[in-house]
């Protein structure tokens, strides 16, 4: 393939890599914000995406790496799937953390049944849940 095709296949694979890190900034906003239905139009656009870049795994990469005249192709491809890592990465970390909020509040709304206490006998004793809202009326 001569490395005229190669630039314009590196080129079509770099603007699929720089929607897919402009869709992660967005996702990061949506997730946020807590907009759920952004979210969901954020990951079906990422799915088109990355269907792109899947038809591209056909070129071998390591075979044109080293022409000098696709070094800077190539050195943008690379920053560019970095900028996308650390995007994801922190997109993973803010999931995490409100999935975690979810859960605390899910324990205080309905108690921690995990509160078993010894008492003064050194005998287990079962404090109930110690749920906010009186779920039995």
């Amino acid at each position: 393939m001569p490395s005229r095709e190669i630039r314009a296949v590196l080129e079509e694979e770099s603007l699929a890599l720089k929607n897919l890190v402009n869709l992660a900034k967005e996702k990061r906003d949506a997730i946020l914000h807590d907009n759920i239905e952004e979210l969901s139009r954020i990951i079906k656009a990422e799915e088109e995406e990355l269907a792109v870049i899947n038809g591209f795994e056909s070129l071998n990469h390591d075979a044109y790496r080293e022409l000098p005249e696709l070094q800077l192709c190539y050195e943008e491809r690379e920053t560019l799937i970095e900028e996308l890592k650390e995007s994801n990465l922190l997109n993973q970390k803010l999931l995490e953390d409100s999935l975690a909020f979810i859960n605390f509040s899910l324990r205080v709304l309905h108690g921690d049944e995990g509160g078993n206490l010894y008492g003064s006998s050194g005998n287990v004793e079962n404090q109930g849940a110690n749920s906010v809202i009186n779920w039995r009326g």
